[in-house]
């Protein structure tokens, strides 16, 4: 773990309610705590600007 990784996490846990990584953002909006939600409901594609079957 980084030397900050404390101040990270609570600067996670402040911003999303969580401290653990990874989480998701994607110009500024917050995803969630794992790629794989995101990429299942198809938030991840949509913000990004490709199509499900690009990724």
């Amino acid at each position: 773990m980084e030397e900050d990784g404390s101040d990270i996490q609570d600067t996670l846990s402040a911003m999303v309610g969580r401290r653990t990584v990874p989480q998701v953002f994607i110009k500024g909006k917050h995803l969630g705590g794992s790629n794989v939600e995101a990429y299942k409901n198809g938030s991840l594609a949509k913000g990004i600007n490709v199509d499900d079957g690009d990724l």
